[in-house]
């Protein structure tokens, strides 16, 4: 099964997201991404496409996608249960690194590359 770039983010997106957090943006360069939750009895964090994005549009730009994805979601994950304190970078891979900033997060996407592309992700109540 291949993972789409969109879900990548996604994937980011929401599993960093503080706790109530109400919002999450995703900006990187021309490409704007957002997903709001929506709290509910029956479900307490189901998160939505603010607008219509349809996943296959992104598809072309799979170098967001990291090289293992299954060790990179287990690392994200980690990294969303402790405190960055001192380690403001996570290496995801070679291509691939997540670094904590004063107002989210960032992704990048071949670091110190001249083609180097970043994900901002920012949060909102």
């Amino acid at each position: 099964m291949t993972t789409s770039p969109l879900q990548v983010l996604y994937f980011i997106a929401t599993t960093l997201a503080p706790t109530g957090a109400h919002h999450v943006s995703v900006t990187g360069g021309s490409e704007v991404y957002g997903w709001s939750r929506a709290d509910t009895q029956a479900d307490v964090s189901t998160w939505v496409f603010d607008r219509a994005v349809d996943p296959n549009q992104v598809l072309v730009n799979n170098y967001i996608v990291p090289d293992d994805v299954k060790r990179a979601r287990k690392q994200i994950v980690a990294a969303s249960k402790h405190d960055w304190g001192q380690r403001t970078v996570l290496v995801l891979d070679g291509a691939h690194q997540l670094e904590k900033s004063h107002d989210g997060y960032v992704y990048v996407v071949r670091p110190g590359a001249p083609n180097q592309k970043t994900y901002s992700f920012t949060f909102s109540r």
